[in-house]
């Protein structure tokens, strides 16, 4: 679980993300949130138990959620905190074992200081029979913070007034806040590499609850949070970065990998331009650098030049293509040449660093047909642009593939000409040999002959 934990924490960057890069929905079911501090001064995390539907596919953005959330409050509070399981509701269907370790393991190694107290209010007796098993699974020092509450014995905890409304408090500040710049979870996932079918198969289990929220929100008796959700980049600063940006790739967002039956793996391309007149230093990084080759994984781009990445899936990680990330860096430089101190010194200075976010997906017929229809809707220069691309990328892997028949035709080639000579001299040696016997026999057998 803690390898599972740093691997999350490094794949979603969990120490920089932003509120805003995780979905609406998240924000707006209100299972997960911070919210007013308890008697002693603690701020409090609910979790809405009752809320939780372990869905597989959605599993890893979760466990990223509940990471950031617990990251953000030990900054804000700088380690005092507490968390109330509120177990209203909450039945047999919403046990997730699997989930409730990985909570345990990262707030256990991650913040053993900062959490005062567990309170876990409301819990139905049928589940008190799991009580016992969720405690063999917790450190003994983790136990002796876990408290109980049921009803208004909250109170004793955490004053009525700094309660939300689902607990019997008066609160009115808004748990089911959204942090302006939020995207859809369609949006999120298909960034991911993800298929809307997948997300259709599970949203209608909380669009009940998500049509509540929306009455909520709409009611307007419910007050926002004031200064605590990451503000996003104007859309003038973005159009500016990317004005500035020394390079541009094809493709952009996600990287699409495709089976090559010549390499007997997954392959993908991408495109570097450098449209500036500097030379461009970059470099290619992975959230999962095991999974992957990448070809070059670095190097200086000369001004108005471009050079093709080759990405290669390595075997035995087909099922975590649609998880995987890449992250192109970017920055400027006076040589073409240098040492590997001097190329490592130029990523310590973030400010001078252009960045190039990646997903992965494998390459569809509904990939294909969602880009045309992209392509039908855009500007025709912009269009074109991406057939020129396309087309590229088909001539670069027929050339690969031309190249690949002739290297195998001229090996073939030389192998023949050696089994040629092979052949033709053992056959010469064999005849030298019978000649020799045969002109010679009678003297090998007077002089070898054992009856002499």
């Amino acid at each position: 679980m803690l390898k599972t934990a740093l691997k999350i924490r490094k794949e979603f960057r969990v120490p920089t993300t932003k509120d805003y890069e995780f979905p609406i929905e998240f924000y707006k079911s209100g299972g997960l949130f911070p919210y007013e501090r308890d008697k002693k001064g603690n701020l409090v995390v609910y979790m809405r138990v009752a809320l939780h539907k372990k869905i597989p596919e959605l599993d890893i953005f979760e466990k990223a959620f509940l990471l950031h959330v617990f990251e953000k409050v030990d900054k804000i509070t700088k380690g005092q905190f507490v968390v109330v399981f509120d177990m209203t509701d909450a039945g047999y269907e919403n046990v997730d074992w699997d989930f409730l370790k990985f909570l345990l393991e990262n707030v256990r190694h991650n913040f053993p200081i900062g959490l005062k107290y567990v309170l876990v209010t409301n819990l139905h007796w049928m589940l008190n029979t799991l009580r016992r098993a969720a405690f063999a699974l917790m450190p003994t020092e983790f136990v002796s913070l876990i408290k109980f509450a049921s009803g208004e014995e909250i109170f004793e905890y955490i004053d009525k007034e700094n309660l939300p409304d689902f607990l019997g408090g008066t609160c009115k500040r808004n748990y089911m806040a959204v942090p302006r710049g939020s995207k859809s979870i369609y949006d999120v996932c298909e960034q991911f590499g993800y298929q809307k079918e997948i997300i259709n198969k599970y949203m209608p289990r909380f669009k009940a609850l998500l049509d509540e929220a929306d009455a909520k929100l709409a009611s307007g008796n419910l007050i926002d949070p004031v200064d605590y959700f990451d503000e996003p980049p104007e859309q003038e600063e973005i159009e500016e970065i990317k004005k500035e940006a020394p390079l541009q790739l094809e493709p952009e967002q996600l990287v699409q990998f495709y089976f090559d039956h010549n390499q007997n793996c997954f392959m993908a391309q991408i495109l570097i331009h450098n449209i500036s007149e500097q030379l461009i230093a970059f470099k290619v990084q992975s959230n999962c650098p095991k999974n992957y080759l990448v070809s070059p994984r670095l190097g200086i781009l000369r001004p108005k030049t471009s050079l093709e990445l080759k990405i290669q899936l390595l075997p035995g990680f087909e099922n975590r293509i649609k998880c995987g990330r890449f992250l192109v860096l970017a920055a400027e430089t006076k040589s073409e040449r240098m040492s590997l101190e001097d190329f490592q010194r130029l990523w310590q200075n973030d400010e001078r660093l252009f960045k190039w976010k990646l997903s992965s997906t494998i390459y569809s017929n509904e990939s294909q047909r969602n880009e045309e229809e992209a392509i039908a809707n855009e500007d025709p220069v912009d269009s074109l642009r991406l057939e020129l691309s396309k087309l590229r990328m088909k001539y670069e892997t027929l050339r690969r593939r031309q190249l690949q028949i002739l290297i195998s035709l001229t090996l073939l080639f030389i192998l023949s000409l050696i089994l040629l000579f092979i052949y033709f001299t053992e056959t010469r040696f064999e005849t030298k040999v019978t000649d020799f016997v045969a002109h010679n026999w009678n003297d090998i057998r007077q002089k070898y002959s054992p009856f002499d």
